[in-house]
């Protein structure tokens, strides 16, 4: 009994000096300040967001007209065979991709058969110009009886045997022509490049029994390249009026190797489907070659227009506009005519209402607002 009443006398205590700490702690809690707001930061509106800007003006610059197109050769031709014979010499020039020179024989073909059908024909003529001279003989002679006959005025034609002289030169012609056919066949036994260029394919082979008609060679000539590019009217405007002034050059893709090329002509008449003009540009081809078939952008300079805005695709929307900053760091958006582009910039005609230099958005974004308040970033 005497131990228990000390412990109780400890723990009551213990208990009343936890209770003194906790009063004392709440009051040096509630003696502690509050924190208050720095002057002139409560409701302060968020920075304004850079953006980057380039301070451009108004110049005059040269349209170009690209149109991505083909240089086609100037002639692709199949060689066939003119008459049925057998392929007896075909020479090794012949295989894809060697380059013959005009008049360069290529294929000889068995002419046994073509030289009988000249001697025929010769033999034909022969007997039909002995028929002619009878005839001729035959005429005179009508002619000189009635003469002696006392009858007045010319032998009648059956008298004088001028059906006869008529048929005769017809078939002496007839024999000549025949002639003529014969060696013009006989003379197609030897196939030529008709102009220089590149055998592209080869159909038949050594020893081949080919009939008239048939394919032998293609071959096409690249010493001139035809490239026709489609314009639209609002490129058309941009060209100059005479196509002695248009320059222009050919840009082969992949690779970016740039050709030399003229403006030979401009089609007259616009295609019904698609509405657009037809221009025609050739390249004569030097030492250095640019591929037939190859596939290239038709570059055109065209004439020069003032007063053009030249800004970075980048910065011309989807709906035809620019977004500026103004003088007072304020968001404005214009609307644009695209003129022309070229090398990654868009040449735009402004309102009339804008004049100067103006400080184009780079990069609009979807959240841009006419009158919001940016930082410009100006770019050089």
């Amino acid at each position: 009994m005497s131990e228990s009443k000390p412990r109780a006398g400890r723990q009551g205590l213990v208990a009343l000096i936890g209770l003194g700490l906790v009063a004392v702690s709440a009051l040096i809690v509630m003696m502690i300040p509050s924190p208050q707001p720095e002057d002139g930061l409560a409701g302060a509106a968020p920075p304004a967001p850079p953006v980057r800007v380039l301070a451009i003006a108004p110049d005059r610059y040269r349209a170009r007209v690209r149109v991505p197109t083909i240089a086609d050769p100037r002639h692709d031709l199949t060689l066939r065979s003119a008459v049925t014979a057998q392929i007896i010499d075909l020479r090794d020039r012949t295989l894809p991709g060697e380059r013959v020179e005009a008049g360069e024989v290529l294929v000889r073909l068995d002419d046994t058969a073509l030289r009988a059908h000249l001697a025929e024909a010769r033999n034909r003529l022969a007997a039909a110009d002995v028929a002619l001279a009878l005839a001729e003989r035959e005429n005179e002679q009508a002619v000189a009886a009635w003469a002696r006959s006392g009858e007045d005025g010319a032998a009648p034609p059956l008298v004088a045997r001028t059906p006869q002289l008529e048929s005769a030169r017809a078939d002496r012609d007839a024999a000549r022509a025949g002639v003529a056919d014969a060696r013009r066949r006989l003379a197609e036994a030897v196939i030529t490049a008709p102009f220089s260029g590149v055998i592209v394919a080869r159909h038949v082979s050594p020893g081949a029994q080919i009939s008239a008609g048939e394919a032998i060679l293609r071959l096409q000539h690249d010493d001139m390249l035809d490239v026709t590019a489609q314009v639209s009217p609002q490129e058309l405007a941009l060209l100059p009026d005479a196509v002695e002034e248009m320059e222009a050059v050919l840009v082969e893709e992949p690779g970016g190797a740039v050709w030399s090329a003229r403006v030979r002509t401009i089609g007259p008449v616009m295609d019904p489907a698609t509405r657009q003009a037809s221009v025609h540009l050739e390249r004569r081809q030097t030492t250095a070659r640019l591929r037939a078939g190859a596939v290239v952008e038709a570059v055109i300079a065209g004439r020069e227009i003032a007063d053009l805005y030249r800004v970075p695709e980048s910065a011309f929307t989807r709906d035809g506009a620019i977004w500026v900053v103004r003088a007072d760091d304020r968001l404005d958006r214009i609307p644009g005519e695209l003129v022309f582009l070229l090398e990654g910039f868009a040449h735009l005609r402004l309102p009339d209402s804008e004049q100067g230099a103006i400080r184009v958005a780079l990069n609009p974004v979807s959240s841009f607002t006419r009158g919001n308040r940016v930082a410009p970033i100006e770019e050089g």
